[in-house]
Formats: C-alpha cells, sequence, structure tokens
C-alpha cells in the first residue's frame, strides 16, 4: 500500500483507481491511433514507476479491457 500511494504522481494524465491493494487505470480516446499511442506511453510511464520502486508486474494477474461505442443499423 505504501508502494502506490503514490502513483497518482507518476502518471498525472492517467485517471487511476485504487482499491486495497489493486489499482485500475483508464486511459481514454475517441480515435484508436491515439489511444493506442496514449497506451503506449502510460506503459513506458508505468514501468519507470514500477522500476524506480523496486516492483515488478505480475502479467499472470493482469489483464486489459477495450470498450468501444459502436452503432449497429437494423
Amino acid at each position: 500500500m505504501i508502494y502506490v500511494n503514490d502513483i497518482y504522481n507518476a502518471i498525472p494524465e492517467v485517471n487511476i483507481k485504487l482499491f486495497a491493494d489493486d489499482y485500475n487505470f483508464f486511459v481514454h480516446s475517441r480515435d484508436t491511433f491515439r489511444l493506442s499511442q496514449k497506451t503506449n506511453l502510460f506503459l513506458k510511464q508505468i514501468n519507470e514507476w514500477f522500476v524506480a520502486n523496486k516492483l515488478s508486474l505480475s502479467l499472470d494477474e493482469t489483464c486489459y479491457t477495450v470498450f468501444s461505442k459502436s452503432i449497429v443499423n437494423h
């Protein structure tokens, strides 16, 4: 818990929600190319934060979801 409390400072442009010993990051964009760019930048920043705090990311416990609005014509 001590480590993750300052994670807001590492990536201030990303919406972060902390839940006990877990956290969620929310990256959004209307443009999928821009979303990809923002996500890549975010991943570099969060990796730097992990390295600086001598932490590692457990890939087995990591997942992501992409939400999209789509219009269905009937």
